[in-house]
């Protein structure tokens, strides 16, 4: 089964609710000399070299952008079986200075969500680094009709941010899967669920520490 829902802000086209979670400042800025590798691209939703990943704003951001054409799950109209689920696994290796160690503290999911009356959205994720015990995935759900942005904050709450152990490379793996149910709605209607829209991206928010 997938895990339990935790903080979940939909923007439409009229409504913005606040963010009811605040998310703990990171303990130290983040370092320079960090360098950030791309091992493994797996998954219907991630062919190898259509995923962007890079390190932005002052090396405290890791930034995905998702290829739209790959990511996106349908179901209705001509869409065929598969294609109510995508998935995609990530490895990355992020090279520290030895005296730094980081974990994530935050993630900001920005998809887009077409779907018409009685069909359903889910997205389900998970990070860790390896050699860690795995966590329970995060699962996040919509329902239609919608037809608009849909926008997700995930926030570690406070002492709970997990560390990748200190002096040791550790690959972080990060899992990301969507889905579409057509549920009640007309067969014939297409409805679907992107993991991009119009400048959007996924957002991986580190919290930096010093090593002892």
């Amino acid at each position: 089964m997938w895990g339990l829902t935790r903080t979940t802000i939909v923007m439409a086209a009229t409504v913005a609710l606040p963010v009811l979670t605040v998310s703990p400042a990171p303990a130290v800025a983040g370092p320079t000399g960090v360098t950030l590798k791309v091992v493994a691209e797996n998954g219907s939703g991630c062919p190898p070299k259509r995923t962007n990943v890079s390190l932005l704003l002052g090396n405290e951001t890791i930034v995905i952008d998702y290829d739209p054409d790959a990511f996106t799950a349908y179901v209705g109209g001509d869409s065929a079986p598969v294609d109510f689920r995508k998935k995609c696994g990530l490895s990355l290796l992020i090279s520290t200075p030895a005296q730094f160690t980081f974990g994530i503290r935050e993630v900001n999911y920005e998809l887009y969500a077409a779907l018409a009356q009685g069909s359903s959205g889910h997205l389900r994720t998970n990070y860790e680094f390896s050699e860690m015990p795995t966590r329970t995935p995060h699962t996040f759900d919509i329902r239609g009709p919608f037809s608009h942005r849909w926008e997700i904050s995930d926030v570690e709450e406070t002492g709970s941010v997990a560390y990748k152990p200190c002096g040791e490379d550790r690959l972080l793996a990060i899992n990301t899967e969507i889905r579409v149910i057509r549920g009640t709605s007309d067969p014939m209607e297409v409805s679907y669920l992107s993991m991009t829209t119009v400048d959007a991206r996924t957002w991986y928010r580190l919290a930096w520490k010093t090593c002892p």
